[in-house]
């Protein structure tokens, strides 16, 4: 059993979906968990699920000056937790035009930097980092190359801030296909199909749920001989 009790964590992005079940993990433990996002009633909605020491703090985390208000306002941080999407960008190369492309860097990869930048500020000397990435960075997907761009970036940089941040430990949490809000723009039958051809191509036989890979998570957070890592929790996509 993790016991995450006196612990402070931050959780960007935690309103909904991976961040939303990592809170609930972390709270669960025994931990204080703090979590952003832009919409002030997906937060309270969120902070209702959550059984434990939660706060919420609405801001764009695009906005490097509200991401530095936040650390400075938190205080002092055992973990960092950034679990923000991409948002769109699904579209072959030649479909996917430089406002869009630019978009997947500035909806993720430049709000992780920032994050991972001021945190150092706050964060204790045993404390850690998780970035939530995505397979599609590792596993050939047509018309991924953006998010496959960003995931690759962010991944790219462990391996230096890993020696930069020590004794702080810093992993990256890979997920494959997970059933999150993330689907929700997509059409009902459409998403039933994507799904469907998901787990028969999986080793495992089904898409992921949030839960799963909070478990992860909370390993990569917890287990302290653990730094530098990427964390698979994509049901062996990329042996499918």
């Amino acid at each position: 059993m993790v016991d995450l009790k006196g612990t402070v964590t931050a959780i960007i992005g935690g309103s909904t979906g991976i961040g939303l079940a990592t809170a609930q993990a972390v709270a669960e433990a025994g931990g204080r968990v703090a979590i952003t996002g832009r919409s002030r009633d997906k937060l309270d909605r969120a902070a209702a699920t959550i059984a434990g020491d939660v706060s919420t703090h609405a801001f764009d985390g695009r906005d490097g000056d509200a991401m530095a208000t936040f650390f400075t306002e938190i205080g002092s941080l055992d973990h960092l937790v950034l679990t923000m999407s991409a948002g769109g960008g699904m579209a072959p190369l030649t479909e996917l035009d430089d406002d869009r492309f630019r978009a997947v860097f500035d909806n993720k990869f430049w709000p992780y930097v920032s994050a991972v930048r001021h945190a150092m500020n706050v964060l204790r000397e045993n404390g850690s980092v998780v970035m939530v990435t995505g397979a599609a960075a590792r596993k050939a997907v047509p018309g991924a190359a953006g998010i496959a761009a960003t995931n690759g970036a962010l991944m790219a940089m462990l391996g230096p801030l890993t020696l930069e941040m020590a004794p702080r430990r810093i992993n990256a949490v890979s997920p494959g296909v997970i059933d999150t809000p993330y689907w929700e723009s997509v059409a009902d039958d459409r998403r039933d199909a994507l799904f469907e051809m998901a787990a028969h191509q999986l080793p495992v036989g089904r898409v992921g749920s949030p839960e799963e890979v909070a478990e992860a998570v909370v390993f990569a957070m917890t287990n302290r001989f653990t730094t530098g890592a990427i964390i698979d929790c994509d049901g062996g996509v990329r042996h499918g």
